[in-house]
């Protein structure tokens, strides 16, 4: 994959193939509808590659193709999870040292945390999506770009009995946005990422009630092409 679209300010994804296995999709949607304690059991029928395929890709790329996907989203949005992984994995070294934009230069998705490493805490955006990680410009808002220190704060928390600062929710007033900045030792895993997320839920109940949100995703959808793969046995 040639980083053409990354000088074009779009993500890498953007304009990509990608082949999906349709025995991993199948039995990977049925694996987590089983381990969904209050989803109804889903018809066998149901879970069929073909008929996931477009759910698959519109949670992708955020596209207004009138898939319902009501039933399944929760579902299907932790199915795109290791496909995107894999593709971010594939399309690392693409990735330059310093990314100008909030967004994910892999998938388009805003991040989730902030890990804030070493002495000098140096801010590495995350991605929730791909788990992809990424340096921006400091002192301003990874959503709508605000640099007016005025505009910008933070919630900070502090380890107990130490006043060291672990964990603050960084904040825009210009877009009500707030990000979750994390004291990391070092730049975990994606699923590090989505564990640093759920368990600083406390952080995001902080920024909601001083009236701050996160963003769902953006409104720039990107185009990628799904294909099945049927595997040989």
């Amino acid at each position: 994959m040639e980083p053409e679209a990354l000088r074009k300010d779009r993500p890498l994804l953007d304009g990509q193939q990608v082949c999906v296995s349709a025995a991993a999709l199948s039995s990977l949607v049925q694996r987590l509808t089983e381990a969904t304690s209050d989803e109804p059991r889903v018809a066998p029928d149901r879970l069929h590659a073909e008929l996931l395929l477009p759910l698959l890709h519109k949670s992708i790329t955020s596209a207004s193709d009138g898939v319902d996907v009501d039933r399944f989203g929760t579902l299907i949005n932790a199915a795109c999870n290791p496909l995107l992984a894999a593709c971010a994995a594939q399309l690392a070294q693409q990735i330059p040292p310093l990314w100008p934009h909030g967004w994910c230069p892999v998938c388009g998705a805003w991040p989730v945390i902030a890990e804030l490493t070493g002495l000098d805490r140096s801010r590495r955006l995350r991605c929730g999506r791909c788990g992809t990680g990424w340096k921006t410009p400091t002192l301003t808002c990874s959503f709508c770009g605000q640099a007016d220190h005025a505009q910008l704060g933070a919630l900070v928390a502090s380890v107990a009995d130490s006043g060291e600062q672990a964990q603050r929710v960084d904040t825009c007033r210009t877009c009500n946005g707030y990000l979750k900045s994390i004291a990391v030792l070092t730049s975990g895993s994606f699923l590090d990422v989505l564990l640093a997320d759920l368990e600083s839920v406390a952080l995001d109940l902080a920024a909601r009630d001083e009236g701050f949100i996160r963003p769902d995703g953006r409104d720039d959808a990107i185009r990628v092409t799904l294909s099945l793969s049927v595997d040989s046995r």
